[in-house]
């Protein structure tokens, strides 16, 4: 008979205790549900003054990737140069649809939101980049394209719903901003020069 303790059991059985603490605690924090941090439990993202937007110009720049470990799904890493023009006489804040599309169909592929703000009677130059996430084993040639969104929109951290996950919280709380542009240029519109002359008369 050993004097000494069988310390292979002792590892196994700690092992076993940190399994069996961490594991049930995990799985409680996934189906526990808090409010979103980005929508602030409406279930969705509030615009306002977008009914006057438009997109006056939209230049991007595409790389696409592998995503590692996936087979089949790709990550479209999209530079976007865009601006908007804000033609009313309220403040406009909101969102924007880049839509990635199949070139020849116009079939959409996917879709990335991104906010912008622009002042009254102004016009604001956005540089984003966005990363389109698709699964599609033959990839078509593509564009994008830019949709104004004049109304409320679904949060996309929640799904619409204004919970999360609880452990899912800090990474939500921490990226809420990211869809914000990383750089904004704006300047006071002006009229074309045919519009200025046809308004003269």
């Amino acid at each position: 008979m050993s004097l000494y303790p069988d310390r292979t059991r002792f590892k196994w059985q700690k092992k076993f205790i940190a399994f069996f603490s961490i594991v049930p605690l995990l799985l409680a924090t996934a189906f526990i549900q808090v409010k979103c941090p980005e929508c602030q439990g409406a279930g969705q993202i509030s615009s306002t003054g977008m009914q006057d937007v438009i997109v006056v110009r939209l230049v991007y720049s595409t790389a696409i990737n592998p995503i590692v470990g996936c087979n089949n799904y790709l990550a479209y890493s999209t530079d976007v140069n865009l601006t908007a023009l804000n033609s009313g006489t309220e403040n406009a804040h909101g969102y924007i649809t880049l839509v990635l599309q199949d070139f020849s169909t116009g079939t959409v592929i996917a879709t990335q939101d991104v906010t912008v703000a622009v002042s009254a009677s102004s016009q604001a130059e956005y540089v984003f980049n966005v990363i389109f996430k698709v699964y599609i084993e033959n990839p078509p040639v593509t564009k994008v394209v830019a949709q104004v969104e004049n109304s409320n929109v679904p949060c996309n951290s929640c799904g619409g719903s204004g919970t999360v996950a609880i452990n899912s919280w800090p990474f939500v709380y921490t990226m809420k901003d990211s869809l914000k542009a990383s750089q904004r240029i704006e300047n006071p519109w002006q009229a074309p020069i045919w519009m200025e002359d046809y308004l003269d008369q």
